[in-house]
């Protein structure tokens, strides 16, 4: 007797052998996207931490810089919080990456040393000689780990490797990857810490770009005023749109497209009709023609058409082909440190791409003496014995919701790193420590 399939099995295979296929593609994919979702969350924890290792190594050195306790213990106390966010980020690397978490346990010893420190001398006495030596050698060791960490970042930045394969070496027979192998050697470093827990009023006589009106601005005056500013004709395109609630100054953003297809961002303030910034969209593509101090000399002309005179360089830097400038203005004959002027320049072309007088335009002349009560000599008291100072001046710093205040500035370097500290030129008290880069100590 012959037998015959019957007509519904065939189709019924047909569907089960699609459903098996369709589940194992389903399955395929979930466990994809999940080692996807794991990678990303093991870089972004890494990267953390690399930064946070970073921000903490500065809190430490700033710590170093002056001996007012005031600004040690605040800045031991910022170093303790970054090294618990760099701990929370180590904790999220796999254990095989992190040795049995030896890194936490580095940053979990500089939290507890920097937060007992900090509060030891919260009521304004000094750190003793040994603490200096203790601080001292957090920030050594924290030198070395984040020079590490900073190494193995770049490293990881060119190299196809992953962090779960590394992990996985680690356990595997046979040698591990590089990559896991610089994890290791982190934490062998991290292992060898021998740290424990344990009477004038002078008006500003810049203020910048020319004034408007008492009114306000309309849409077409905007329009005008914007395309006069980039050095757009009469004939180029150009809106205007009405900035609102949830900006610092209530005021214009005027899109103008020139003829050559470069599209301008300018912003204006409402009832001035001042320029508060300006954005060039066009490509930083090609060769470079301007050098840093020939965008330097557009930078300045630039702002000298626009009515920015009575201005000083504080610094400037270069990123591939695009000069950065910041000036700030002369208050009589101190620098308004607080009320910064940024130009960027296109170091192709030698073109401005952009500029910013947002924190100057519309503020109010600081209402100060600007004949200090004691010397510099008085004020650099404050300073540690290892701080070499290479430039001193007077300034004006205006912190927000505060009264300005007359400083001098001392840069200079200490254990290698340069900063800047700001002591106040009537009672010697620090008022800010801040980290200068190499270039920013050399232009000053």
């Amino acid at each position: 007797m012959r037998r015959t399939w019957p007509e519904w099995a065939v189709p019924a295979l047909a569907l089960g052998l699609i459903g098996a296929l369709l589940y194992g593609f389903n399955e395929h994919q979930l466990r994809s996207a999940s080692l996807v979702q794991l990678e990303t969350n093991y870089q972004s924890a890494f990267h953390g931490m690399v930064y946070d290792i970073d921000e903490m190594q500065d809190a430490l050195a700033s710590a170093q810089v002056t001996t007012s306790p005031r600004i040690v213990s605040a800045k031991l106390h910022l170093a303790a919080r970054y090294a618990a966010i760099g701990q929370t980020d180590a904790n999220r690397l796999p254990s095989a990456l992190s040795g049995g978490g030896a890194i936490g346990s580095f940053l979990g010893r500089v939290i507890a040393t920097a937060d007992d420190l900090a509060n030891a001398h919260a009521n304004d006495t000094k750190l003793t000689a040994r603490q200096q030596r203790t601080v001292q050698q957090l920030y050594t060791e924290s030198t070395r780990l984040e020079g590490s960490t900073r190494s193995l970042q770049s490293e990881l930045l060119q190299s196809p490797s992953s962090f779960i394969a590394a992990g996985a070496s680690v356990g595997a027979v046979g040698r591990p990857s590089s990559l896991a192998t610089r994890f290791w050697s982190l934490d062998a470093l991290s292992q060898r810490s021998t740290v424990r827990a344990s009477p004038r009023t002078h008006a500003d006589a810049s203020m910048g770009a020319r004034r408007g009106t008492t009114g306000s601005l309309t849409d077409a005056q905007a329009i005008v005023r914007a395309k006069a500013f980039v050095g757009a004709a009469a004939q180029d395109q150009a809106t205007a749109q009405r900035l609102g609630p949830g900006f610092d100054t209530p005021g214009y953003l005027v899109t103008v497209r020139q003829r050559d297809g470069v599209l301008t961002s300018v912003g204006l303030a409402l009832h001035s009709g001042q320029v508060l910034w300006m954005t060039t969209e066009e490509s930083m593509a090609g060769p470079t023609r301007y050098t840093v101090s020939q965008g330097l000399l557009q930078a300045d002309r630039f702002l000298q058409v626009h009515g920015y005179s009575n201005v000083v360089l504080k610094r400037q830097v270069h990123y591939g082909n695009r000069g950065t400038y910041t000036f700030v203005p002369v208050f009589a004959t101190v620098a308004r440190e607080s009320r910064p002027i940024l130009v960027k320049v296109n170091l192709n072309n030698g073109r401005v791409t952009g500029f910013d007088a947002s924190s100057l335009v519309g503020a109010e002349a600081p209402h100060i003496s600007l004949q200090p009560t004691i010397t510099a000599g008085q004020a650099q008291r404050v300073l540690s014995a290892n701080f070499t100072v290479l430039q001193t001046r007077l300034a004006v710093l205006e912190p927000a919701g505060r009264r300005a205040v007359l400083v001098y500035e001392f840069m200079g370097a200490n254990n290698g790193t340069a900063f800047e500290v700001s002591v106040n030129a009537h009672n010697g008290e620090v008022v800010s420590v801040d980290k200068l880069t190499k270039t920013e100590l050399e232009n000053a």
